[in-house]
């Protein structure tokens, strides 16, 4: 599991633009592209289950035990 989130940063007032990524990388995932990119770099273990905005806020990853 990630430690961290790996993403896009847009200027934080410009919502019109984060929803527009948004729904690009939505349509990236639906295809199965992403799977694809990440697993192409090597780094599979940072997907995520679906794309989102601010998801270190709304949904925290938990800190993997050793």
């Amino acid at each position: 599991m990630p430690k961290y989130y790996n993403g896009i940063v847009v200027q934080k007032h410009n919502d019109k633009f984060a929803n527009a990524l948004l729904s690009a990388l939505k349509a990236v995932h639906e295809e199965g592209a992403y799977d694809k990119i990440m697993a192409k770099w090597g780094i599979s273990l940072l997907s995520l289950k679906e794309p989102g905005i601010n998801l270190a806020t709304k949904k925290p990853l938990v800190e993997p035990k050793p």
